[in-house]
Order: structure tokens, then C-alpha cells, then sequence
């Protein structure tokens, strides 16, 4: 691989991920509600898909994805799920609380992984993840969190968000 083609791929890459970084910002300054920005996330997907796979036609990877419309029907219903829920997360409280709690995925997929596929986990991804949910505590301690507080509905939005992504 040339020099010129990697320095392309990390552009890409760097590009992707400025973009993600203003979606929290955008859904919350925009004044549509989360519903309506999220039939033109999934739409925006949807067409993406439907042009990759026009692109490929013929290649080894559609004979494998029509062989797997299932799988491919449940990753949809949790990625709206995902989006849905971010989404309503960001409109009903701060986009940090909402990002916060949207990025305790890794936690749930290490919970997942021992549950669902029993996967071995070592003393270190657990010491980890409790430092890490000790961290988020700090962190949002400051809500003053209470059931008749707005932000509670969107710390609990932010993190079934988070178990849709993991």
C-alpha cells in the first residue's frame, strides 16, 4: 500500500469521525423533533446501503448479505432503536450528560460478552470497567439527580442507547 493511499484511508478516517463528533450538536440545535431526525438518519442510511449494494452487484458480499436478511433486519431494528433513543436523549437533557451515558457501551458489551457468549474476561477489563463507572459517577454527579428532574429521563434514554449499541 502506498504512502499516498494511506495518507487518503486517515483522512477518511479523521473526516468520519470530525462528522460524528458535530451530530450531538446538530440534533440538539435542530428543531425537529427526535422522531422526525431520525426517519433522515435511517432514510440517509438506508439510501447509503441501498447504493453500496448497487455498486457491488454481482460481488461475494451481497450473495453473502442475502443469505443473512435476518441478521441484517435485527442489526437495522437496533440501530433505529440505538438512534431513537440518543436521539430523544439529547433533546430532553445536555449533550453531555446524553453523550456520556450513550458511551457506557463498552460496558454493556463486556457484560454481554460474559452473559451471551461467555467470554473470559481478566481481572483487568473488570478493574477497568468499574474505574471507568466510578468516573462517570464524578462526572455527573453534579446533576442533582432526582425522579422529577428532566435530566434523569435523559440519563435513562442515554444509556438503553448505549445497551442498543453494544
Amino acid at each position: 500500500m502506498s504512502a499516498t493511499t494511506m495518507r487518503i484511508g486517515y483522512w477518511k478516517i479523521i473526516t468520519a469521525t470530525a462528522l460524528f463528533s458535530v451530530n450531538p450538536v446538530l440534533f440538539k440545535t435542530i428543531s425537529l423533533d427526535a422522531i422526525e431526525i431520525l426517519w433522515t438518519v435511517n432514510l440517509i442510511a438506508f439510501l447509503a446501503l441501498v447504493t453500496a449494494n448497487v455498486a457491488r452487484r454481482g460481488t461475494k458480499e451481497l450473495v453473502i448479505l442475502r443469505l443473512s436478511k435476518g441478521t441484517v433486519a435485527w442489526l437495522a431494528i437496533v440501530f433505529t432503536l440505538n438512534n431513537a433513543l440518543f436521539i430523544s436523549a439529547i433533546k430532553v437533557t445536555t449533550i453531555a450528560n446524553a453523550v456520556l451515558t450513550h458511551y457506557l457501551a463498552p460496558v454493556f458489551v463486556v457484560l454481554f460478552g460474559m452473559l451471551l457468549i461467555k467470554e473470559k474476561t481478566t481481572r483487568r477489563s473488570v478493574s477497568a470497567l468499574v474505574l471507568s463507572l466510578c468516573g462517570l459517577a464524578v462526572i455527573l454527579s453534579p446533576n442533582e439527580i432526582s425522579f422529577s428532574n428532566q435530566h434523569v429521563l435523559g440519563l435513562a434514554l442515554g444509556t438503553l442507547s448505549a445497551v442498543f449499541f453494544a
